[in-house]
C-alpha cells in the first residue's frame, strides 16, 4: 500500500481571500490618505503659482512703467481667486492675465493689502500672504525695497 504524505499549507482559495481583504483595507486607507495628499499638493501649487505671479507683476511694472498689483477676490470672507492688474497713469485698471482660482482645500490670509509694485520694481504695498493646507502651510513675504518675494514652508 502506498502512503501519502500530507502537506500543510494554505489553499488557493484561502490565499485569494486574504489578498482581497488586504486590498479592501488598502483601498479604504489610500482613499483617505490621497485626499489629504492632494490637498497639500494643491496648496503647495497655489502658493508657488502666486509667487510666480508676484514676480511677473513686478517685472511687468518695470517693463511698462505702470504700477501692477495682485487683487484678491473673496466670497463669504474666504479668498477664492486673484488676478494681476495694471494701473495706468490715469488710474484706469486693466486686468493683465486670466483670474487664478485658489483650491477650495486651501485657506489664504493676506495681511497688509494687495501687493503693488511700482515702475522701479519696489513693493509700495508689501503684505504677508499665508497659504494653509490640511497639513502644510506656506508664507509669502515681499521685501518692500527690492520687491522680491520669498516663500517659506511653515
Amino acid at each position: 500500500m502506498v502512503q501519502r504524505k500530507y502537506q500543510s499549507g494554505f489553499s488557493l482559495l484561502e490565499l485569494l481571500s486574504v489578498v482581497v481583504i488586504l486590498g479592501m483595507i488598502a483601498a479604504v486607507g489610500s482613499a483617505h490618505l490621497s485626499t489629504d495628499v492632494l490637498a497639500n499638493l494643491s496648496s503647495d501649487a497655489n502658493a508657488h503659482q502666486l509667487l510666480f505671479d508676484l514676480k511677473m507683476a513686478r517685472r511687468r511694472a518695470i517693463a511698462t512703467g505702470d504700477d501692477h498689483r495682485i487683487t484678491f477676490t473673496t466670497v463669504d470672507s474666504k479668498i477664492v481667486s486673484y488676478q494681476i492688474e495694471q494701473i495706468a497713469t490715469d488710474l484706469s485698471v486693466q486686468v493683465i492675465d486670466s483670474t487664478r482660482m485658489i483650491s477650495a482645500d486651501v485657506d489664504v490670509t493676506v495681511t497688509g493689502g494687495s501687493p503693488t509694485f511700482d515702475f522701479e520694481g519696489q513693493a509700495t504695498v508689501a503684505p504677508t500672504i499665508d497659504y494653509d493646507g490640511p497639513d502644510k502651510s506656506w508664507q509669502i513675504n515681499i521685501i518692500p525695497v527690492s520687491g522680491n518675494a520669498t516663500i517659506t514652508q511653515q
